[in-house]
């Protein structure tokens, strides 16, 4: 044992020599992108350019607001590849740390503790629950038994004494639990720190409301207090434990905070009110949105990624409206929350329709710039894994921020225009052109979309400009659907994507606005601020991306 001790121990002190030798390094990635302007006579739009650059743009993120720059070709651009390298090393030498001294860690003999102190303590303990558990069930009993005697004993009523009685006794059993040092190893942080008595603390648990004392330190060179045991278990100043707050975070993300008040008190009997659900919910929402995530890697490396981007408006407040332009010139009423989705796909059906990975989505969202919003939704690809993956595609509607982002973030993704948004393009000049109630307006439409399936967007283009014959007055617009299907000519070719067994629609992101935003911000009567808006989406987010356990594997303050 002590040889191999000792080998660790050589091992580590390479380690540290080898990280003193790293001079300056900076977190963040760089990536190269190139950009298609749009305009189609561009030597970017011919087939296989690939646009205007190279560009390259390092970004990171820093408590929690991602950063980028973009670099010149030439020494500076050496400088940032150096210095990245060196934080990738960096890195690299402080995981091997981390594991090294585990292991040594675990090879180091037990503290020697008073066994007859903790003997002790434990039949003290026991004696103390055991005369609780007595008390509760003597008292459980004779309730009954008078039910029973005024006729009214149910088996509701009786679910309901059974339940109380658990809880009273949990609550007790959990008072006597905090009250053991041996337990709780509260000690001075300081042997310069002398004890001032003890205060007793309440609490609202799990279990209901709780009572107990722990000892007070000070400090007198600082003139500080200290509490050990509120150290040790990781409480903050508020009167809820984390359990309390972990269910309050839920409910309040899931519905309405009057309901969510309602709905604690009927299933966990905690009663609490609607604006302490909305104070800890947006508390804990806020600082879940800045918490560094944990990378994952993928067992096995799924063929396809996909990376979707949408937008959709949430009521607020009307100062969080104030300087914001509605959709026809007039003052905003809602502000867009952009929300991404990613997902990866493996096979096919035996139709060689594509199937979507179980449990594979997870969603990032907030009401925020496309310039914040892009490097968190590559930051996603990248916790998960997937960045390696052989295919990479980009689905989303016609919108120009979200393909600008496209490029910038994806440079090497398929790009696919969302079918459905497509064909929306045509249906809705046609509406225009023949009439809503016309007998021309649906077989006009099945014939563009036989172009539009096949790909055939040039078939496409010429039947809606024809259109301008009839209906001079919609010259414009009829400009305008033609410039759409130019411009996007390339993530239409739905009949070769579908050969490639490629989703073709963005149903799932937008089936993500409802689910993630809608079901939740935009009930009758809600105006959000930005921040109470941010901190319920990361909720949200981590609840439906299957991920609502990784927020409390440490303490949140709040």
């Amino acid at each position: 044992m002590s040889d191999q001790l000792e080998h660790l121990s050589q091992q580590r002190q390479t380690l540290f020599r080898e990280l003193s030798a790293i001079t300056a390094h900076r977190p963040g990635a760089i990536s190269v992108n190139f950009r298609r302007c749009g305009k189609p006579y561009c030597h970017c739009a011919q087939p296989g350019a690939v646009g205007h650059g190279p560009q390259y743009l390092w970004n990171t993120t820093r408590q929690g607001k991602s950063i980028a720059k973009n670099l010149p070709a030439g020494p500076l651009l050496v400088k940032y590849t150096q210095e990245v390298d060196s934080h990738r090393n960096f890195n690299r030498l402080i995981k091997q740390i981390t594991e090294l001294d585990e292991r040594i860690a675990d090879m180091l003999p037990l503290p020697s503790a008073d066994e007859n102190a903790i003997e002790n303590c434990k039949k003290k303990t026991a004696a103390a629950l055991q005369t609780e558990a007595c008390r509760e069930i003597e008292t459980l009993i004779g309730k009954l038994f008078q039910l029973a005697a005024a006729g009214k004993f149910t088996l509701a009523a009786a679910e309901s004494e059974v339940r109380a009685t658990a809880l009273r006794f949990g609550a007790a059993a959990l008072e006597q639990l905090l009250c053991q040092p041996v337990l709780t190893g509260t000690a001075a942080p300081d042997p310069s720190w002398r004890p001032a008595g003890h205060r007793q603390r309440q609490m609202l648990s799990v279990l209901g409301p709780i009572s107990f004392t722990r000892q007070y330190y000070r400090d007198p060179a600082n003139h500080r207090g200290y509490f050990p045991l509120d150290a040790a278990l990781g409480l903050t100043r508020n009167s809820f434990s984390p359990g309390v707050q972990r269910m309050m975070a839920l409910v309040g993300a899931n519905q309405s905070f009057g309901a969510a008040a309602t709905e604690l008190l009927e299933i966990a009997g905690l009663n609490v009110t609607p604006k302490e659900i909305e104070r800890y919910s947006e508390q804990i929402g806020a600082a879940v949105a800045t918490l560094p995530d944990g990378k994952e890697m993928p067992s096995t490396m799924p063929k396809m990624v996909y990376v979707l981007g949408d937008g959709t408006g949430v009521p607020v407040t009307k100062a969080e409206a104030t300087g914001h332009a509605g959709k026809n010139g007039g003052q905003a009423k809602t502000r867009e929350v952009k929300l991404g989705c990613v997902f990866t796909q493996t096979t096919t059906d035996d139709e060689g329709r594509p199937i979507r990975d179980e449990k594979s989505t997870t969603y990032i969202g907030a009401i925020e710039t496309v310039e914040t919003f892009g490097p968190r939704l590559a930051a996603e690809v990248r916790r998960r894994g997937l960045e390696g993956a052989p295919r990479t595609v980009f689905l989303g509607d016609g919108a120009p921020w979200i393909w600008n982002l496209a490029y910038d973030h994806f440079p090497g993704a398929t790009q696919i225009v969302d079918l459905y948004h497509a064909r929306e393009h045509y249906w809705d000049i046609a509406r225009l052109v023949f009439g809503p109630d016309s007998s021309e307006l649906k077989p006009w439409c099945a014939e563009r979309k036989k172009e539009l399936d096949a790909g055939n967007v040039e078939a496409l283009k010429a039947a809606i400009g024809s259109l301008k014959s009839r209906r001079g007055d919609l010259h414009e617009k009829i400009e305008n659907a033609v410039e759409y299907f130019e411009k996007n000519r390339a993530r239409m070719q739905y009949a070769e994507f579908r050969q490639l067994g490629l989703f073709v629609g963005s149903g799932v992101v937008e089936a993500g606005c409802r689910t993630v935003v809608g079901q939740r911000l935009k009930c009758a009567g809600m105006h959000w601020t930005v921040r109470g808006a941010n901190a319920i989406i990361a909720l949200r987010c981590r609840i439906l991306s299957n991920r609502w356990d990784s927020i409390w594997t440490r303490p949140l303050a709040a």
